[in-house]
């Protein structure tokens, strides 16, 4: 039986600790040695919006490097898109890596220098548009939702985990955002009762919600520690998208409070239903990657 290496994935924020590490050169030959990264499209994209050439040519470099010549996942959300699609034709099987219509990501990572200004302002205005928007929505929300508790305290969920329970048995809402999505996507209708069956093939449904679902808990809906310091932002939670796709991935991203990225991949992977994955991703912080690597574990 021929023997695969593990699929591995990395933040930007790891791929920053790798290229920091006093041990790099030792730590990069060891993981392509024992796993096989695939390098995510957000990661290339958060690097192109790095300031400072050498800083991001250097990273860009150093993903090429782990790349092996294998071509980036797309974005999460061309995935989650191409797996709805499939779906509505009774297929399993999608593409993961990037096409023809999204190679300027391919171009850039094999030709690190061609990341200049220009594309890092592209690519910085990309992700802040991503991120404001993501904040100011939570932001309008947290009144609506404090006035609604304020009238009913004893409706306000104690935590993200009850949150989730209530959307699993109120799922109207949900649902008539998901079928007008899917029918604009696959020209079909989604019957009411296959809501949770497309969930149950397509976990970048669920895992995109209660990635929306996550921060509209610690931002909109607690009572306490809602500022957006120390939370996962809107990219930091489309990562998410990769874990169905990966068998380990690493960020170094721990946060503060409730726990940065770090936590919030580790809640949303339990979503990913052991039908379509057996075994599910390990979310690893870069200091455990970095010690089960080093020592060989």
């Amino acid at each position: 039986m021929i023997q695969t290496k593990p699929l591995l994935c990395l933040d930007t924020s790891a791929f920053n600790a790798l290229l920091d590490d006093e041990e790099n050169e030792r730590l990069i030959s060891l993981t392509n040695d024992r796993f096989k990264p695939l390098i995510t499209s957000i990661a290339i994209a958060e690097v192109i919006a790095t300031p400072g050439e050498d800083r991001r040519w250097a990273l860009l470099s150093l993903m090429k490097r782990m790349s092996d010549g294998t071509r980036p996942l797309a974005m999460p959300n061309t995935l989650l898109w191409r797996a709805t699609r499939e779906f509505g034709k009774a297929n399993t099987k999608i593409t993961v890596t990037i096409t023809e219509r999204d190679a300027a990501f391919w171009h850039i990572l094999e030709n690190p220098q061609t990341a200049g200004d220009s594309e890092r302002l592209k690519a910085l205005e990309w992700k802040d548009s991503l991120e404001r928007s993501f904040s100011e929505a939570h932001a309008r929300a947290r009144g609506a939702f404090q006035n609604l508790f304020s009238q009913d305290p004893t409706s306000r969920p104690r935590n993200v985990a009850a949150l989730f329970r209530y959307f699993r048995t109120h799922d109207q809402e949900i649902y008539s955002f998901v079928a007008k999505s899917y029918r604009r996507e696959t020209g079909k209708t989604l019957a009411r009762g296959a809501l949770w069956q497309l969930f149950k093939r397509v976990p970048n449904w669920p895992i995109y919600l209660a990635g929306w679902g996550h921060e509209m808990f610690a931002r909109a809906i607690s009572e306490t520690n809602y500022g957006r310091r120390g939370k996962p932002g809107n990219l930091d939670l489309w990562c998410a998208g990769y874990l169905p796709y990966c068998d380990v991935f690493v960020t170094n991203d721990e946060g503060e409070g409730r726990g940065g990225q770090y936590n919030a991949l580790r809640l949303l992977n339990r979503l990913i239903s052991p039908d379509v994955k057996p075994q599910r991703a390990r979310i690893l912080t870069f200091r455990r990657f970095r010690t089960t690597v080093l020592s060989g574990a």
